[in-house]
């Protein structure tokens, strides 16, 4: 072997090819003089993301360092020592870039600045953008600044370029536009959407119901909001009948309108009238004329005798007052003292003239009784006496007989 540095001749003891080149004496140590060579073999780095460039000798006996170079965006080939040029799998590239086809290219997040940078193509923002997957980033869906609404969506998403996500409970995508509004419809409470999407209370067959003006949502169940004008929903029931209460006396809620409900003569007739009062605070008026066309009866009783009263009065809760006209005056009879007149408001009304017997004033029995026609018209008030307000019904009754 020959010192290094001395070596005149372009062959030596060793075994490499051409001394001429040069060679270390060990890692990096003394290069046996030559003009120029390598004498450290080019390799990868630990990392593979780069390779160490093979060192040389610059022909005064020191080795040189020449350093590394980095691969990017591929990996080195740890088996030759120099960079892939192309890739099969995702590990023939560097961090922050995937495999397509033969080509590594940057992944979604990397910074670009044109689209053939990128894995998926795109680089939004460009010259100075990002890399960006339009098939599935709920921030670009579809298109570069296209953010899927978060709107009662928790976790927005994006799939084939369209925005999804689950919506929160109760809430639902009634459009199918997740990306411009979201989760937009709440079933529960919605009176359009009313436990699922287009169920229109009111409106949609099967949610209608009857004598209802307005609707609402209760826990997904369309109910009665108000009322048609005088109907009322007393048991709180919507399907299937709705405001199930009608008021039965709309035009007779004050004596000039009172109903009338006919004649009933001294023979012994009854008619009746059924009303209720749904509404507080009501009356319901109703006229009824007591004739007494049998008032000459000759050694007789006068059969006239008009009772006024309930058939029907559920619960006692209806009340009713006499008037002989509408301007407040209590009906009596002409004799005060025959007639019969209870605490008012009452239940029950009854005229007794109590004319018995009845002798025609004539010339054969001079200053005997004459009996009276006592045909009447009497106004009628009924009232609620007591009780929450209800639908029920009640009949007034009125007869005429002795």
């Amino acid at each position: 072997a020959v010192a290094a540095g001395t070596d005149p001749e372009p062959e030596c003891a060793y075994s490499q090819a051409n001394c001429d080149t040069g060679f270390c004496s060990g890692s990096r140590g003394a290069c046996q003089k030559a003009t120029s060579g390598t004498c450290v073999a080019q390799s990868c780095t630990a990392d593979l993301n780069s390779i160490n460039l093979a060192d040389t000798c610059n022909g005064s006996g020191t080795c040189i360092d020449n350093g590394t170079s980095n691969c990017l965006p591929y990996k080195c080939n740890g088996a030759t020592g120099a960079c892939k040029t192309s890739c099969s799998v995702t590990a023939d590239c560097q961090t922050g870039y995937d495999c397509a086809g033969t080509v590594c290219k940057k992944i979604d997040g990397q910074a670009c600045t044109a689209d053939g940078e990128c894995f998926h193509n795109k680089c939004c923002g460009a010259p100075a953008g990002i890399c960006r997957d339009l098939a599935t980033d709920p921030a670009n869906c579809g298109a570069c600044g296209t953010i899927c609404s978060g709107n009662h969506v928790p976790t927005p998403t994006c799939g084939a370029s369209v925005c999804n996500g689950t919506c929160e409970s109760n809430w639902t995508d009634c459009d199918a536009n997740k990306q411009t509004n979201g989760c937009e419809k709440n079933l529960t409470n919605d009176p359009s959407n009313c436990g699922a999407c287009g169920r229109i209370c009111g409106t949609t067959p099967g949610y209608i119901y009857p004598d209802t003006a307005t609707y609402t949502c209760n826990s997904s169940v369309c109910a009665v909001a108000t009322c048609n004008a005088n109907y009322y929903n007393f048991d709180a029931v919507t399907n299937p009948n709705g405001c199930e209460c009608g008021d039965l006396d709309v035009g007779n809620k004050v004596c000039t309108s009172a109903v009338n409900m006919g004649t009933v003569n001294d023979t012994g007739q009854t008619l009746t009238a059924t009303g209720n009062i749904p509404k507080s605070g009501d009356a319901v008026w109703y006229a009824v004329t007591a004739s007494n066309p049998n008032w000459q009866q000759w050694g007789g009783a006068n059969p006239y005798r008009p009772k006024i009263g309930f058939s029907t009065n559920p619960s006692n809760e209806f009340q009713l007052e006499v008037f002989s006209n509408c301007s407040g005056t209590y009906a009596s009879c002409p004799e005060a003292d025959k007639t019969i007149e209870q605490t008012r408001p009452t239940d029950m009304w009854e005229f007794n003239p109590a004319e018995n017997p009845c002798y025609w004033t004539g010339v054969l029995w001079p200053g005997e009784y004459q009996c009276l026609d006592h045909t009447s018209t009497f106004y009628i008030k009924v009232t609620r006496r007591t009780g929450a307000l209800n639908c029920s019904t009640f009949t007034v009754q009125v007869t005429n007989a002795l």
